[in-house]
């Protein structure tokens, strides 16, 4: 496996999980402001309950999520994130776990696929795809539209 780490220092891998947990400290705040300065107005958040764009979009895929949990935001937690560098300079690919668990003690969890760039020393996230599980199932079929496997995305560092 031939490891494309010499893009992305300790501080940029530093600045994307900082922006990644940021992402969940926002939403679980309804700090819906704040998403401006992590998220850019043309990201691109592909969930199993549609497409949406920028920071206004991640709310309102965020609060479509509350609804449909009897109002409550669930509480977000980003973990095993593993990165990559990007295709063009300044850029990473994180994949990550999510957990979310919910005020009734009940928890649901999947995959981020974040592409993000490092803008004026901060980094934002780009392109976000949730995936319920970003995983092959039964049959060689994955369990989202445009899912791939880990094993290509480790590949590609």
């Amino acid at each position: 496996m031939g490891l494309n780490v010499t893009t992305l220092t300790t501080e940029d891998r530093w600045g994307v999980q900082q922006t990644l947990a940021l992402y969940g400290h926002f939403v679980d705040n309804g700090e819906w402001t704040l998403l401006d300065s992590i998220v850019t107005p043309d990201a691109r958040i592909e969930s199993p309950a549609g497409e949406f764009t920028g920071a206004s979009g991640a709310r309102a895929f965020e609060e479509q999520l509350a609804a449909s949990l009897g109002g409550h935001l669930p509480s977000h937690h980003t973990i095993n994130t593993v990165i990559r560098a990007g295709e063009a300079a300044g850029s990473a690919v994180a994949w990550s776990r999510y957990v979310l668990v919910t005020y009734e003690a009940s928890a649901a969890g999947g995959d981020y696929l974040d592409t993000l760039e490092e803008r004026d020393g901060t980094w934002v996230i780009t392109s976000r795809r949730i995936t319920e599980r970003n995983r092959e199932r039964p049959g060689g079929q994955y369990s989202a539209e445009g899912a791939e496997s880990f094993a290509s995305f480790e590949s590609a560092r």
